[in-house]
């Protein structure tokens, strides 16, 4: 199991794990070694942590962007999500653009659904949660 594939940081593409996990620390995203994933592509663009693809098996996500990723389970808590795959979790808040969503708790943020599509089966959303139709 590979844990990154790559991380793109100051103009530069990094693939060794040591290192992806020192930027990480020293960007203050130390949160992210906690998780369990696999395949993932980093960015960090203006002080913001970018997964843009692989799987996310477990974890707290404490802020950021998440796109093209299979998220099977954890909890999110802020940021935007686009074009996801979501099995089950815990979304307390964001942004979401795009994405099918299986199972969860949804319990604050938005669903932008303007030219994304967006599915939600089995899952619980709160009064809280804004959707623009």
């Amino acid at each position: 199991m590979v844990r990154y594939k790559e991380l793109k940081y100051e103009g530069k593409v990094y693939n060794e794990q040591y290192k992806i996990d020192e930027i990480l620390i020293k960007n203050k995203f130390e949160w992210f070694l906690d998780t369990e994933v696999e395949n993932i592509r980093l960015e960090i663009v203006k002080d913001i942590l970018v997964v843009n693809s692989g799987i996310w098996y477990n974890g707290i996500f404490v802020y950021g962007v998440i796109r093209d990723l299979e998220w099977r389970f954890g909890s999110f808590e802020n940021g935007i999500i686009h074009n996801i795959i979501w099995r089950n979790g815990i979304f307390k808040n964001g942004i979401i653009y795009g994405g099918i969503f299986y199972q969860g708790q949804f319990i604050s943020g938005e669903i932008k659904r303007e030219g994304a599509k967006t599915e939600f089966i089995n899952c619980d959303i709160s009064p809280n949660f804004k959707q623009n139709l």
